[in-house]
Order: structure tokens, then sequence, then C-alpha cells
């Protein structure tokens, strides 16, 4: 990066996945206009795992908004995703049995889930403990939920939809683990040691056995006729289990610190340390195969063996997902990795890529629509980068330091689709949002908004020089005082609003000047917690806690509210799609809400479609949609119908920016052509040099009403490869001209 920050390529930690469910807002709610379709697409981002389960072949990973489910292949290389399911909320860990699920918080919630068939998962139930649950097991379809001094809590399932709390033993002093094998439940005491139940009738278990212990009882676990306790200060104490009940000590397995957690299976045991690093023996002797560092690994992890070969899936502290080979190796080997890492702050569509800014120093970029994901490119930043918004080729990104903020104006070049920088501008601080769009005279018209308040800028090409792409024309600092919750420019003005008590200021950015104070010319109130503002055709739309409010704009000043929307959801964010008179809603938990603005002040609810994760943030680019919360982000596609069910046709004539711009090798231009009273219009597309010389004829034939895609390889009529620089192109067509610049740089 260009001053005082660097900037470097790196792989940016996320994973973009295939699904294959389709969300239809007529599935989910009913009455709804029929006029646009949207359904999930094959693109998904979900970062964070916090828990695995291994089952049959497939990879069940929890994670905060849901459950996906992997076909683990063959040797779990590149596993494929088989379905996934939205929970009501967050959980911490994951359980199976005999194809049910079970996912549980800390706090006493859990989840019920059938995946008997993983292909198509579906909630249950749920039930509140109303209790710290510290282990969770289930026995012939019936929980058992250690909760501390609270004994352990027998959960029923009898109505499979309202599952409850049947009963409870309150034998253990502090019940800190549970596990059952063999007609046996087995407690673990942290306070004494180990208590033995008859579950015979496992909704009323028969105390049989309560063995004490001198070194406090950590964690339990039950293979067969193996008993593995953590205990003590250095290991796993291994034990026989004989009939009638008693058990037989057989080995220890050294670790050489304190083991919080044990898992045993049929041809290993897993212990976890004071220091969080998994060890991996062998079930048979206290031979000590491999040990996987607390970097790679958490406290929630599962084993698998495959042909003969034996592999460790889990978690690390930061979310990403390993599959490690850990056969009688010196090194573990690393199979598959879902990368995880750091929250999601913001997502942005240009064109057909995704654009995904992490919470801490990370951009990356995707080409989305075509089969699998792939990344193109990706940024990493030493400071945080917190927003990323997109206009046609340019893609803004805002980075917060301890100073100050910046403003990153960086362009796409090469074939698809690297990230160059430009420019970098200063802002406020703590930038929270972008706006950028084109005005009358094909300059861009910029503000950031954030903890300082807000800044205002205007940028331009530049008319003779190639060695400084953008440049900025007007540019103007707004400190409020306030940390602002929204801002708009429309025009010539420019709206804020701040966090504490809605209030807000507009401004006259018609004439700002670097250093001098931007006027301000009004101010209003909107009552309640405002998320997003957009302002359009003298009407603004103000979206928060209390719904969508329309307000009348006389001039620049808000005037009285016309209406109240949709008050009984929550919205965050809201984007308007001009062209169609659409405007999206983020929804929260709700999902993702469609209005029809033809008429500004009555938007017209078309439908609310649910998404897999919280919708927080969201952007709209050629028929597709992008949903983001903290930790995932979701690709729709949507498609709008006329009152026949006929898809919907552009209204207008468009020239669209190229795509890349600037570019170095191919850039692709995009035209609409509207209905007209004879189809197949004859059409042109052309290239010209500075000179106003032709270079290239693109199109020169009839075109058909809809969207046409083309592209330049920067090459004149015999093939030769013209010279970088500025060059324009011109689309005509019976009653229609417009010409745009474009700059292709070697």
């Amino acid at each position: 990066m260009r001053g005082s920050k660097s900037l470097t390529l790196s792989v940016v930690a996320v994973l973009i996945v295939t699904g294959f469910y389709i969300l239809s807002a007529a599935d989910a709610h009913t009455g709804f206009n029929d006029r646009i379709s949207i359904q999930f697409d094959s693109d998904i981002l979900w970062r964070t795992v916090l828990d695995t389960r291994h089952e049959k072949g497939m990879i069940f990973l929890l994670m905060p908004n849901g459950i996906q489910v992997y076909d683990g292949g063959v040797d779990f290389v590149n596993p494929s995703l088989v379905s996934q399911l939205k929970l009501d909320g967050r959980y911490d860990r994951l359980e199976l049995f005999a194809g049910n699920g079970a996912a549980y918080s800390s706090d006493g919630r859990i989840v019920f889930v059938d995946v008997s068939d993983p292909y198509e998962m579906k909630m249950r139930g749920n039930v509140d403990v109303n209790d710290t649950i510290f282990d969770y097991v289930m026995y012939n379809g019936i929980g058992f939920a250690a909760c501390g001094f609270d004994g352990v809590k027998i959960i029923g399932q009898s109505d499979v939809k309202n599952p409850a709390v049947t009963s409870d033993l309150q034998d253990a002093v502090h019940a800190v683990a549970v596990d059952a094998e063999g007609g046996h439940l087995y407690v673990a005491d942290d306070y004494n040691g180990l208590l033995v139940y008859d579950l015979s009738d496992p909704l009323a278990p028969q105390l049989i056995d309560f063995i004490l212990f001198s070194t406090v009882v950590r964690d339990i676990s039950v293979t067969g006729d193996k008993l593995y306790i953590a205990t003590g200060d250095m290991g796993v104490d291994a034990y026989r289990v004989e009939l009638p009940w008693r058990i037989v000590p057989l080995r220890t397995d050294t670790v050489g610190s304190q083991v919080s957690k044990v898992k045993s299976f049929d041809e290993a045991v897993l212990a976890v340390d004071l220091y969080g690093a998994i060890h991996v023996f062998s079930a048979r002797s206290s031979e000590e195969r491999i040990v996987i560092s607390s970097d790679e690994s958490s406290d929630r992890f599962d084993f698998a063996r495959l042909g003969g070969r034996d592999y460790v899936l889990t978690p690390d502290r930061s979310g990403d997902f390993r599959v490690l080979s850990v056969d009688n190796e010196s090194e573990r080997g690393q199979v598959w990795l879902y990368p995880g890492s750091n929250s999601i702050s913001n997502v942005a569509l240009l064109d057909s890529l995704l654009l995904v800014s992490d919470q801490s120093d990370d951009l990356g970029m995707w080409k989305i629509g075509d089969g699998t994901p792939k990344k193109v490119s990706s940024l990493e930043s030493s400071n945080q980068l917190t927003y990323v918004t997109a206009l046609d080729s340019l893609v803004f990104v805002a980075e917060n330091s301890l100073a100050a903020g910046f403003l990153h104006l960086l362009s796409t070049a090469g074939d698809c689709c690297e990230l160059d920088f430009e420019k970098t501008m200063m802002s406020v601080s703590d930038i929270a949002d972008i706006k950028a769009e084109y005005n009358d005279t094909g300059s861009i018209d910029i503000v950031s908004f954030g903890n300082d308040g807000t800044t205002i800028m205007t940028i331009g090409f530049p008319e003779d020089s190639l060695n400084d792409f953008y440049v900025a024309a007007n540019y103007a600092s707004i400190l409020s005082g306030f940390r602002i919750a929204a801002a708009e420019r429309a025009g010539e003005y420019v709206y804020t609003i701040t966090s504490k008590g809605s209030i807000g200021t507009i401004y006259d950015a018609s004439m700002i000047t670097f250093g001098e104070p931007v006027p301000e010319i009004g101010g209003f109130s909107i009552r309640g917690g405002v998320r997003s503002i957009e302002v359009l055709d003298n009407v603004c739309y103000a979206a928060g806690s209390f719904g969508l409010r329309v307000f009348e704009m006389d001039g620049p000043l808000i005037g009285r509210l016309i209406d109240n929307f949709c008050s009984s959801y929550g919205f965050h964010d809201l984007v308007i799609d001009e062209e169609n008179n659409l405007m999206f809603a983020a929804l929260g938990g709700d999902g993702i809400a469609v209005f029809d603005i033809t008429d500004r002040a009555t938007p017209e609810l078309l439908s609310i479609t649910d998404t897999p994760g919280f919708a927080t943030q969201l952007d709209v680019d050629d028929d597709f949609i992008a949903v983001a919360d903290e930790h995932s982000a979701q690709i729709f596609r949507y498609e709008l119908y006329d009152s026949n069910r006929n898809r919907v046709i552009p209204k207008n004539y468009i020239l669209s920016q190229n795509y890349p711009n600037p570019f170095n090798s191919i850039t692709k231009i995009t035209v609409s052509i509207p209905n007209t009273e004879s189809t197949g219009e004859q059409a042109r597309l052309e290239i010209f040099n500075p000179l106003g010389q032709i270079v290239r004829t693109i199109v020169d034939r009839p075109l058909e009403p809809g969207k046409h895609v083309f592209t330049w390889d920067a090459r004149g009529y015999q093939g030769e490869t013209v010279a970088s620089g500025v060059y324009f192109y011109r689309f005509s067509t019976t009653g229609f001209t417009e010409t745009r610049k474009m700059l292709y740089l070697k």
C-alpha cells in the first residue's frame, strides 16, 4: 500500500463451499407478491467451526449458524458439502447417537436434530435445562446432562417436538462429565470420584456404585469394556469393566501434565492436556503415537479410522477445521483444511465476484456463480479492515489504525481479478460504512462514516496523467462528536444520523473544499436505533430496530413521516436497485426482505426469504444478493417477473462501465436492451482511441432484448495489441447512443 501502511497478498482464511438446497420465500411465508423469485445459490461461506463429529463416513461441523455435513469421500481428500441446517441460535457442542443429534450450549440450551438422513437433516425440538451444562450424552433416545451442583438432568424425548427434563440425579456433589455404555451411566464428580448407574430404565437410573478417588476426576470415556478416567496431574488411567460391576486397573497413559478431557475409541485414546494439546495413544497400550499442538486443535475433536488409516478431526481455537492423519508417524499429516479464522465485517458484490472484509486484517475476492467458487485475489493488512464496497471495477476498502482511518481505492486488473492499489485517502477513524456512486459528471461521490464523524469526497479520472489514476477533486471531514450510525449522499446533500439519539444533520456538499467547514443546512430526528438510510427521489428510507420508516423530503430537508412499515421486524441494512425499482433489506434472524418501490412513498413487501445466517449486511449486483453476518456469508440469485410471470426485460437501454477497469488483458462490456416495437434491433459496439479513430468493432448485428456481455482483448482489427492509454467505447442502436471511457494498462 502506498503511504505508511504495508499491504501484501496473502491467503484469506475463508472457504466458500457448495450447497444444494433452495430457500424460497413462498415456502416459509405466505401472502407475498410472486413477482420475485429468490433462491439459494451454490455458493456459501461459513467461517467458524465450533465442534465436529464423524459418523458413517460423514463429517458433521457445528458452526455458530447451524450444522454442515460433508461427505468425507476417499480418505477425507476434498470432502464435499451435502447439506446444512440452520439452528435456532448459537450452540457450543455437538453429540450424535444412532441417527439422533443434540447441539447444546454451556448456558443450558439443547436443540435436537434428526441426522438419520445426513442429506436432509431436520430439527426436532429444543429444551432449556435452566442450568450450566458441562457435558452431555444420549443413550437409547434419552439425554443426560451434567449440570455441576445441580447433578444430572434427564431429558426425555417421547414427544420429539417438545422434549422435557423429566427428572434429575442428585447423588453427585458436582457433576462435570457423563458417558453411557453397555447399559450403564457413568458420572464424573470432580469433588469425589465416579458414580455408576444401571440404565435398565433410562428414565429412572439406579445408583449401583460410588468409587472415591484421591485425585480430581475431570473427565471420563467408555468404549466397550474399557473405562478411561482423566485424574491426577499426569495423564489418563485405563480400567477394564467386569460384570457383576467392578473395574480392574490396566495402565496409565502419561502426558506429563494435567488432562482436562479424554475420549476413547476402538483404536485410540485421545487426551487434551492443560495447554490444549491433543495426545493420541493406542487403545491397546500406553504408547503415545503423536501430539497435536494447541495451535492446531481445541478440546473439541473426533477420531476416525478409514482404509486402515487413523485421523483426528478438530477445529482449532481460531475456527479453522482440520483433518489430520495420525498413523504411527513422527509427525501428523494435514489432509483437509476448512479455513475459518476471524469474523466477517462486510461483503460486497462486484460483477460475478464476492469481496469479503475481515474484522482483523484480510480482504478476499472470490469468483462466484459458476460452479465451485475460486479465490482470485486477496490482501492482508497489519491493521483492521472494517468495510468494503464496490462500484463497477473499483473497490473501496476501509482500514482503521489506532490513530486514523484510511480509504483505499483499488482497481481490478488482469484477466480476473488482481486487486491493485490506486489511491489511499484519509478518513475519519473507525470507519463503519462507505457509500460510493457516480454523479452526473461521471465522477464518483464518496461518503464514509464512523466513530468520529463523516468524510466527504469526490474523485474522478485524470485528464492527462496515466501515472495518477484517480484524483480527488473535493475533500472534507465533518467531526460530529458522536458516533455516526448511518449516512447517505443524495445529489448535493449529505445526511448523517448519530447512534445516540438518532439525531440527523443535513450538509451542503455541492461546494466542499479541503480544510473548509461543510455548511450545515438543516436537521431532523428519527426516534429509535437507526442502522441504515437510503435517499431516492425526494424520499428517505430509514431502517432500524423499529422496522422501516419512510419520510417525505422537501428539497434537502426531511419533512413529514409518511408511514411505518414492517414494525415487527428489526432492519439492519438497506440496498436499492433503482433500475428495477427494488429495495432489499437485511432483517437479522428473519432473513432478507424485498420491496417494490415503484411508488417511492409506499414500499410494497414482495417477499421475505430465510437465510442460514443472521442477516446484518447485504449487497446486490447483477442478479446476485450477498448476505452476511459476523460468522457467515451467503449468495442468492433472484429473478423478477411481470404480472404474467414472464422474466422482466430491462426497461431502458443501459451501457455499463467496462469491467475490469483499468485492465491489462481482457475487459467485459455489458449492454441492456429493452423491449421495443421491433425485436432484434441493429446494434453497434465500437472501440475508439483518443483521436476518435475506430480501433475495433465488437458488435454490428441485431440484438434481442435483454442483457448482453461482450469482451475486448485490447487488440485492433489486425490482431495487434494496442498501446496503453485511455480508450472509448460507444454503443448505438435505434434511438440510443452512449459513450464511456476505459483505461488499458500493459
